[in-house]
């Protein structure tokens, strides 16, 4: 069965569409509608590409460059367990738990419009997680160890099992036994 409709209706505010650029489809959100302003009369309609975890790119495309597709397509596939628990060993951990610092207080894991594994701050675009980022879990870019039971919670609302977690922790790693704390 076809994800994609052709574009045979009027598009809305609202509806998931996809374009293309380059060699890349782009998934994004119609935002408004400008009217018929475009060259021979064609609609002009606002879009919004998430780019989690930044800021969305917001611009103009003609209808025509647009096709509808529904919103399940939108938000890509499942997150699989095994993609999380890579994410985070690869750095999304660190890059949540940095975000607290400045001020996020909740991450959720998404696809980006290339259907790649990322996280948001915004839980309209969460596919899954939204728990309270710990504060003060990072030591430069380690765990800081009196938090580790706390990340590892954490990890466990995106579906981690606690040898999941663990393995992410130790991918991580944890601040030296030798480092000072008060040093922080």
């Amino acid at each position: 069965m076809s994800q994609t409709m052709p574009n045979t209706k009027r598009i809305h505010a609202g509806d998931h569409v996809q374009f293309t650029s380059g060699n890349t489809s782009v998934r994004a959100i119609v935002v408004g509608d400008r009217g018929p302003i475009g060259a021979n009369k064609n609609r002009i309609l606002q879009i919004r590409v998430p780019d989690a975890p930044y800021e969305d790119e917001v611009f103009e495309m003609s209808e025509d460059q647009l096709t509808v597709i529904d919103q399940e397509t939108s938000r890509g596939s499942p997150i699989r367990v095994d993609e999380s628990r890579e994410y985070f060993a690869n750095g999304g951990l660190v890059q949540i738990l940095r975000a607290a610092a400045e001020g996020r207080t909740a991450a959720w894991l998404c696809r980006n419009s290339l259907g790649n594994l990322t996280h948001t701050f915004s839980p309209d675009r969460g596919i899954v997680g939204g728990a309270i980022i710990p504060t003060n879990a990072l030591h430069g870019h380690y765990i800081f160890r009196p938090k580790r039971d706390e990340v590892l919670d954490y990890l466990s609302t995106f579906g981690l099992s606690r040898t999941d977690a663990e393995q992410v922790i130790r991918s991580v790693g944890l601040v030296p036994k030798h480092v000072n704390s008060a040093a922080r």
